[in-house]
């Protein structure tokens, strides 16, 4: 008798673990869009079994709350509007979350109009001009841009474009 009642307590433990292990992951996917390598990481620092932690996966991405795609165009949209990153940098970002790169493609070409591309590239090198020594000019002052826009992850044909049409020859 007393083993059947340890037992069925232990499967009362492990069924409200997993219940409050499900409640935490809904509060972490619902607080912003997560990729599928964060919510791994956040199962791997709770104690449950690897077909539990697949049942959670399976849950969340059959609730929505996890969704690869909507992951990436969001990520995308930030880091292009607010950080001004380019196209190189935020692919590699996405690829550091184990994004597929046919995800990240789509999320790229969704998100990013060329247009708007141009403008930060514009942008950002008018403003990275403000705040160099105004004595600066030439090759010094090109390099200096040029590898400040690659930093950012703009691509350097686009960049070698844009230079002339920024700066006064």
């Amino acid at each position: 008798m007393r083993f059947i009642k340890s037992k069925q307590s232990a499967l009362l433990k492990q069924a409200d673990k997993l219940a409050r292990a499900q409640d935490q992951l809904e509060r972490f996917c619902a607080y912003q869009e997560r990729s599928l390598h964060e919510v791994e990481q956040k199962l791997r620092k709770i104690d449950l079994s690897p077909r539990e932690q697949q049942e959670l996966i399976a849950y969340l991405r059959e609730e929505n709350f996890l969704n690869e795609e909507r992951f990436a165009r969001a990520f995308v949209r930030g880091k292009f509007r607010i950080k001004l990153w380019g196209r190189k940098k935020i692919a590699a970002e996405l690829y550091r979350h184990k994004v597929g790169s046919g995800i990240i493609e789509a999320a790229l070409d969704a998100e990013i109009a060329p247009e708007a591309y141009l403008e930060n590239i514009h942008h950002l090198i008018r403003r990275k001009q403000a705040t160099l020594p105004v004595d600066l000019e030439g090759f010094v002052l090109r390099t200096k841009l040029l590898n400040y826009l690659a930093q950012k992850g703009y691509e350097t044909d686009l960049i070698l474009q844009a230079l002339p049409e920024v700066l006064p020859e």
